[in-house]
């Protein structure tokens, strides 16, 4: 929420957020395959929520000369 507010995604780490994005693809493939639905459940929330704080570093995450 605070990035939106904001418009700015300067703090957070693109290459922490692009690992934690591909170990949430991990095991919610790992919970399709295993036929777990908490772990496709929770994951699918993870992986929206951290995509979409993604999308927000690439929009927001340059710095702005003033």
């Amino acid at each position: 929420m605070r990035v939106y507010k904001l418009k700015s995604a300067r703090e957070i780490s693109l290459l922490f957020n692009t690992s934690m994005l591909l170990g949430v693809i991990i095991w919610l493939v790992y919970g399709i395959v295993r036929d777990l639905p908490s772990l496709i459940i929770w994951n699918s929330i993870a992986l929206a929520l951290n995509g979409w704080l993604l999308f927000a570093k690439l929009k927001y995450g340059r710095v702005k000369n003033i």
